[in-house]
């Protein structure tokens, strides 16, 4: 998925962010410099798989899901700033579908300033 907007009234700044899907790793650009980069969602997914293998592990998993509090993260998001003279706050959400997210849309919400500015989904 590829967004891509502008912020600022004055000072313009043209932000862009990608999300690559099988990797799950999302890199934003400001003015064409690339400000972050995510680390592999796979290595997360791997790390709670590790921690499933234990007997203790599974036990919390299941009394989790069975009493709610074991949710899958579905909602992750990016924050930075951009300007000099007239600083925003920019806040990127992205949400996947609980169940076959790889094969589905996910929805994507921009933030400035605490303010909702649009949706994507895609």
């Amino acid at each position: 998925m590829r967004l891509s907007f502008e912020v600022g009234q004055r000072e313009k700044h043209q932000v862009e962010f990608r999300w690559e899907k099988f990797l799950g790793v999302a890199k934003i650009w400001v003015d064409g410099e690339l400000i972050q980069k995510s680390r592999p969602l796979a290595l997360q997914e791997v790390l709670q798989l590790s921690q499933l293998s234990s007997v203790t592990g599974s036990a919390n998993y299941l009394a989790g899901m069975m009493n709610g509090s074991g949710r899958p993260d579905l909602i992750t998001g990016w924050s930075f700033e951009v300007g000099r003279q007239e600083r925003h706050v920019v806040y990127i959400q992205k949400e996947r579908p609980q169940i076959l997210a790889a094969f589905r849309a996910h929805t994507y919400r921009v933030f400035v300033d605490d303010d909702h500015v649009r949706d994507y989904v895609g």
